[in-house]
């Protein structure tokens, strides 16, 4: 459900998990690295200590 509501802010939110490794990835737009911070900590995933995470800015170079 966070994941969606995220699509339907905008924020082009993927999820998916490493198939031969423990983990996954979450990639989403944000306008600032605030932003950023802000939606991971707002992942109930994040909130319940679930899991952990590191924060990675990514440019995209081409589309």
């Amino acid at each position: 459900a966070y994941i969606r509501e995220l699509i339907t802010k905008g924020h082009k939110a993927r999820t998916g998990y490493w198939v031969e490794q423990r983990g996954g990835m979450l990639l989403f737009e944000a306008a600032s690295k605030e932003q950023a911070e802000a939606i991971v900590a707002d992942d109930p995933l994040v909130k319940h200590g679930c899991v952990n995470y590191q924060l990675y800015e990514w440019r995209i170079v081409m589309e």
